[in-house]
């Protein structure tokens, strides 16, 4: 059952499952939906499917419905280094199938279809594009996309990404 507070939702709209990721008990939760036949139809309880438990701190959660895939951005405490981690949601308990490095950022989606990540990487101010084919991360040629040098700021501020998102 949900204990604290999640720090990010992620709702799979395909197969009516919701990631609830909880930074604070290093875990994250996979929830069963029932969607009403119609809006007459009284709402269910949500079933919980799995808890899980990981050794770095989980702050965001992207699910691929098109190729049951549940992404989880976790970051080590200790070292401040940020990796994603690569469950298989084609069973109930998702099952860790790999893991990969990416810049800290709270910048980053994944385009489901095409199986793209983007994420924003604040040392060299580009977004960084990988290839999520196979499980493994390979990054693109012509990542990073220089969004530093192609608008440069003229103002004190740096240069920042927010709220990424892919269509």
């Amino acid at each position: 059952a949900l204990q604290g507070s999640a720090h990010d939702l992620e709702l799979d709209g395909v197969n009516n499952r919701l990631a609830v990721v909880q930074d604070v008990l290093k875990r994250f939760d996979l929830i069963q939906l029932v969607r009403p036949k119609n809006a007459s139809t009284p709402v269910q309880a949500p079933e919980l499917l799995a808890t899980i438990e990981t050794d770095r701190t989980p702050f965001f959660a992207k699910m691929d419905p098109y190729h049951d895939r549940l992404y989880v951005f976790v970051v080590d405490g200790e070292t401040g280094d940020s990796e994603v981690l690569v469950y298989s949601t084609t069973s109930v308990e998702p099952a860790l199938i790999s893991s990969f490095p990416v810049p800290t950022s709270a910048a980053w989606d994944i385009d489901t279809v095409r199986q793209l990540l983007f994420i924003y990487d604040s040392e060299d101010g580009g977004v960084r594009v990988f290839d999520l084919f196979g499980d493994q991360a390979k990054e693109l040629e012509g990542s990073p996309i220089p969004f530093n040098e192609w608008f440069p700021e003229t103002n004190t501020w740096s240069f920042s990404v927010r709220n990424l998102r892919v269509d």
